[in-house]
């Protein structure tokens, strides 16, 4: 892990080394001359614009959030090369929730009251960002949500200052569940995590179902997060005979279950569906085990063959580290240049100044067009359905999935305003 993550790393020492190097010569004049001083603005000797990084780095989702990290780290440095934000360097100070709810809480007060942010960003899980929203609505901190979560779109979790550039699992189901049913079957078996994503995806393609008397639920099991072994679920799949398998594993989950179910035969039975999935797990499963599996995904980096702000993204990401983007990597770019870029068009870090910059507006960082829906604060945005390409198929390094599918962004997708609480 990049050891700027940090903050005894980043801001502080570097800004006391300048201001011990400026008083040295006695001036801007003579640091010039100063090895390391000299490519350091006057804007880095002033108070540092705190922004809170808050991510699951510890758990089973540990590798997408370090993408997170970095993508967000991207925007930051992109930034502070420039001379910073409002004259004033930008600090990045992260903190690792370790994918648990309490352990969220406590950092996430540390963020806020201890460290005084000015600005906030998280977090991969949909209950660790609940944990730091509480937080930042107690001292009306803005908060960039980069998960997929049912809640911080919704009243009364909903602040005035909290926007969601994820999908939300309600979206999600939706948009992914109609081309389910048209294009892989309409009887269906669920693998269910026992986690707040994986519970807000099956109560949504639920609803999508009443709405659909079409379509057959057979079934559904159970696993905890971060459970090892799934094959005792499989022999129950198969006795229910499913056309499709739709399970919400994510993470190192989803490694795990690819891997055995092209053990245990399971590929061949039936179509298997992944709520969502990303490239960092294809990597770690093996193209051999993602073969043939669908998912869902709101972004691919070989979508830079169509969108020119993709492609610029994915080439400053690989250049930087040395792979390309995951799609929750995607979320942190994005996220993080929608914040700082309403602080810079305010020109203040007033929250009110910086909530009238978001509300409503549509942008292109990274996928595509955007926009912020007004009442909820919620990213509209295009979705994917991908599948696991055969190995004989990948002809490019990273190259671990096709695009077969594609919903367009519409808001008819999510909730109603009056659905989720706000008035008409």
């Amino acid at each position: 892990m990049d050891k700027r993550i940090f903050k005894e790393e980043r801001g502080k020492i570097n800004r006391r080394t300048f201001l011990k190097g400026a008083a040295a010569v006695g001036g801007a004049a003579a640091l010039t001359g100063i090895p390391g001083i000299s490519r350091i603005s006057w804007a880095q000797a002033k108070k540092p614009i705190k922004l809170g990084g808050l991510y699951d780095l510890t758990g089973p989702f540990a590798t997408e959030s370090e993408d997170q990290r970095k993508a967000t780290l991207m925007v930051v440095d992109e930034y502070n090369n420039k001379g910073g934000l409002l004259g004033r360097p930008i600090e990045l100070i992260v903190r690792d929730s370790k994918l648990k709810t309490d352990e969220a809480a406590l950092k996430a007060k540390e963020l806020v009251e201890k460290e005084k942010i000015d600005l906030a960003i998280g977090t991969l899980g949909a209950h660790t960002i609940v944990a730091y929203n509480i937080e930042c609505k107690k001292h009306n901190i803005p908060l960039m949500g980069i998960c997929q979560t049912d809640d911080i779109n919704k009243m009364p979790d909903w602040g005035p200052y909290t926007f969601h550039e994820g999908f939300t699992p309600y979206m999600t189901a939706q948009a992914e569940a109609t081309w389910i049913a048209k294009n892989l079957g309409k009887k269906w078996y669920f693998l269910v995590g026992q986690w707040a994503w994986g519970q807000q995806l099956y109560s949504s393609y639920l609803k999508f179902m009443a709405k659909n008397p079409g379509i057959t639920n057979l079934g559904k099991s159970d696993y905890p997060l971060g459970a090892p072994e799934y094959s005792m679920h499989f022999t129950k799949i198969i006795d229910a005979k499913p056309e499709v398998l739709i399970t919400t594993a994510f993470g190192k989950d989803q490694v795990n279950q690819a891997k055995q179910m092209t053990d245990f035969g399971l590929k061949t039975k039936m179509k298997i569906f992944f709520g969502l999935s990303d490239l960092m797990m294809a990597k770690e499963a093996g193209q051999v085990n993602m073969a043939g599996l669908y998912a869902g995904t709101h972004f691919y980096w070989e979508m830079q063959d169509t969108i020119p702000t993709a492609k610029s993204f994915v080439e400053a990401f690989w250049k930087r580290w040395g792979h390309p983007p995951t799609g929750y990597g995607g979320y942190a770019y994005g996220g993080a240049k929608e914040l700082l870029g309403a602080v810079e068009r305010a020109k203040s870090l007033d929250p009110e100044k910086i909530r009238k910059q978001l509300e409503g507006r549509s942008y292109d960082n990274y996928k595509g067009k955007q926009w912020w829906r007004k009442c909820d604060h919620q990213s509209m945005q295009d979705f994917y359905v991908i599948r696991g390409r055969e190995p004989k198929d990948a002809k490019k390094e990273w190259a671990f999935f096709e695009v077969l599918g594609k919903t367009d962004a519409d808001e008819k997708l999510e909730r109603t305003c009056e659905e989720l609480g706000f008035k008409g």
